[in-house]
């Protein structure tokens, strides 16, 4: 895996943490050979924290606590275990860039041709990957694993939705894996 991350300057700390995670996994179709691929995220659970970045520069930086679950998307940092616990599912799910970005970020590729994946038509489009049009089509397509482990990541992006509380709770038959 090519190590492309930028170094992190003291004010882009990780902005993203939890007491635990899932990683998700779903399939999405390529748009450079049109199969479909694996693809994953992370999710985080109801209780995680995001660091609030639109402070007055003089005032400290705090934690926010999220009422809900969230994918995180454009990552450009993880924890090492987060990374580990990815590498152990799948080859396809590293740090890359392409014309359109600038920064390196984690990204997922296709595992036929190698492109990278679109993270807005996955996470936000309707019939991505981690964007489905109904419960029953999350249910069909989304499996979830659980850590029971710290987590952290600097992320600029996050999409979660109703169907995401309900996947979660069907499938672990819980409310809030803590």
């Amino acid at each position: 895996m090519p190590d492309m991350l930028p170094e992190l300057s003291a004010n882009e700390q990780p902005n993203f943490q939890s007491q635990g995670f899932w990683i998700a996994v779903s399939a999405e179709s390529c748009e450079e050979c049109f199969e479909y691929t694996p693809c994953f995220a992370f999710l985080l659970p109801s209780g995680h924290e995001e660091l609030d970045l639109e402070v007055e520069e003089d005032e400290p930086l705090e934690w926010l606590t999220h009422p809900y679950e969230a994918f995180l998307n454009e990552i450009w940092s993880l924890s090492a275990n987060a990374v580990e616990r990815m590498q152990s599912f799948t080859e396809t799910y590293y740090v890359d860039s392409s014309d359109e970005t600038e920064t390196p970020y984690w990204a997922n590729l296709c595992q036929h041709c190698g492109a990278m994946l679109d993270e807005f038509l996955i996470f936000g489009e309707v019939g991505g990957g981690f964007c489905p049009g109904s419960f029953q089509q999350a249910e069909e397509q989304i499996k979830l694993h659980w850590y029971d482990e710290p987590f952290w990541a600097y992320s600029f992006g996050t999409s979660s939705g109703d169907w995401v509380e309900l996947l979660i709770a069907h499938e672990f038959d819980v409310s809030n894996p803590y």
